[in-house]
């Protein structure tokens, strides 16, 4: 046993070549890995770019479309105010306002059955022990050296 282990005191020339090239192959692979998450991470900043280049376009889009529907608004609202002020109120306006009136009355009537009023509760209906405040637990004692040293 003694001569086997003495006989291979240093690696042999073969143990080094694939140690060598062992270590090469991983070197390899890690530029390779490297390489390969630099694209990716390079591929997903280019698609966040884009994905917030397109957001911030439809935003813009989306605020010009409002301002626009905004103003048409307005101007359907000046033309109603200015028609209600211009023409005298036709037979069937006064009907429809008793009608809007007829409706929010009953549609409070009806709302107004959901409704309660909280009211405290009145203790002089309570019994004599529910009326006082509980009294709290004498307070535990405290383990100490004294105490833990009769156990």
């Amino acid at each position: 046993g003694v001569g086997k282990a003495a006989q291979h005191k240093g690696p042999n020339k073969s143990q080094e070549d694939g140690a060598g090239l062992d270590t090469q192959a991983l070197q390899e692979t890690v530029e390779r890995t490297k390489r390969g998450a630099q694209q990716l991470f390079g591929n997903l900043n280019g698609w966040f770019r884009e994905a917030q280049s397109a957001v911030a376009e439809k935003i813009s889009e989306v605020s010009q479309a409002a301002e626009e529907q905004t103003g048409q608004l307005q101007a359907r609202i000046r033309k109603a105010n200015q028609a209600e002020k211009a023409s005298p109120q036709s037979p069937g306006a006064s009907e429809r306002l008793s009608q809007k009136a007829a409706r929010r009355d009953l549609a409070m009537k009806d709302a107004a059955q959901y409704f309660v009023e909280y009211q405290g509760l009145d203790l002089s209906l309570l019994g004599p022990e529910y009326a006082e405040p509980a009294k709290a637990a004498p307070p535990r004692p405290r383990a100490t050296r004294e105490v833990l040293a009769k156990a």
